[in-house]
C-alpha cells in the first residue's frame, strides 16, 4: 500500500492542519455564541430561553459533534506527527473536551 492510496500524499499534513484549525475555530465560535446568547437571555429575556426545545437540542447536538470532530482531528494530527497546537489550546482544548 502506498502513501498515495492512504491519502497521505503531497499536502496531507497541510490539509490535516487546516482541518484541525477549522474544527477548533468552529468549536470556539459556537461556544462564544452560546455564551453571548446566555447573556442576552439573562439581561433582556429574564432568563427565558431564546430557542424552542427542538432547536436547543439541535444546537447542543451540533456542538457535541463539532467537539468530537475537533478531538479526532487533534488525535489524527498527533498520530501523523504534526506539531501539537500548544499555545493555541485553551487549557489543552479543555482537556481534550473532557476526555471523550
Amino acid at each position: 500500500m502506498t502513501t498515495e492510496y492512504l491519502g497521505r500524499g503531497q499536502g496531507h499534513n497541510e490539509r490535516l492542519a487546516t482541518l484541525r484549525s477549522a474544527a477548533r475555530a468552529r468549536v470556539a465560535d459556537m461556544r462564544a455564541l452560546e455564551a453571548a446568547r446566555a447573556r442576552v437571555e439573562a439581561k433582556y429575556l429574564d432568563g427565558h430561553r431564546i430557542h424552542f426545545p427542538a432547536t436547543a437540542r439541535a444546537w447542543s447536538e451540533q456542538l457535541d459533534l463539532m467537539e468530537q470532530l475537533a478531538v479526532l482531528a487533534d488525535r489524527l494530527a498527533e498520530l501523523d506527527g504534526l506539531d501539537p497546537v500548544g499555545a493555541n489550546s485553551p487549557d489543552a482544548f479543555d482537556t481534550r473536551v473532557a476526555r471523550r
